[in-house]
């Protein structure tokens, strides 16, 4: 008796398995038409007897691991994990530039990344009569936070992201191609450099209906920036 149950058992789940395999193989057709609004839509049943159903495209799994190192290899050898580049040490053989721990299989060109410099605006600072320094808010009223903090000075941050000095900057505030004023410092700003320009508060509150200042109203300049 016992195996007469296990024969059934056997025979049920194969005979699952089997219908299974088969609803897979006759699985609804799938139907496209194009309704009145000129949108493409897709139903198991068809709008007119006159509608072929069609075939659908596989569907595949990408390989992540193998995408990412696609894109490693695609991705030309630069200067980003070796320090950064040096221009001083001048172009390799081949016209590209050498890194800073002296690394020459990058690809990138040193006409190009050492000639122009890049500037970028780390953060603005307010500084008050003691010398103090906090983050300005560039959502907040900026007349107001001068009243609170006792500042006497805005200071902003200025990063040279290149490996060629940055010579003769400018930094002024700027809105609509209107320039109010230029902040005071440093002429030049050496490869991988930050240094601090300094707007003096009683000339920016001079500046007619001045809420607030942003990093979109402070312009960089140099000489040599691309």
């Amino acid at each position: 008796m016992a195996r007469f149950f296990c024969q059934l058992l056997c025979l049920f789940f194969l005979s699952g398995t089997l219908l299974a395999q088969e609803q897979h193989k006759t699985a609804s057709p799938i139907y496209q038409h194009t309704d009145e609004k000129g949108r493409v839509v897709y139903s198991n049943k068809p709008a007119s007897d006159f509608e072929e159903n069609i075939a659908l495209p596989e569907i595949t799994k990408e390989n992540l691991d193998e995408r990412i190192e696609d894109i490693k290899k695609a991705t030309p050898l630069n200067c980003e994990n070796h320090g950064g580049v040096s221009c001083s040490l001048g172009e390799d053989q081949d016209g590209s530039v050498i890194c800073l721990d002296g690394f020459r299989e990058a690809e990138e060109k040193f006409i190009v990344l050492c000639t122009n410099a890049k500037l970028k605006i780390v953060s603005l600072y307010l500084k008050n009569e003691e010398g103090k320094v906090i983050e300005l808010d560039e959502r907040a009223n900026f007349v107001q936070q001068v009243k609170t903090t006792n500042t006497v000075a805005l200071l902003v941050s200025i990063y040279n992201a290149t490996g060629v000095e940055a010579r003769d900057v400018e930094v002024k505030i700027r809105e609509r191609r209107i320039e109010y004023l230029q902040a005071s410092g440093l002429m030049n700003i050496k490869s991988y450099e930050v240094q601090d320009y300094l707007f003096p508060v009683s000339g920016l509150l001079k500046i007619a209906k001045l809420k607030n200042i942003t990093r979109g109203m402070i312009h960089l300049s140099c000489r040599n920036c691309r």
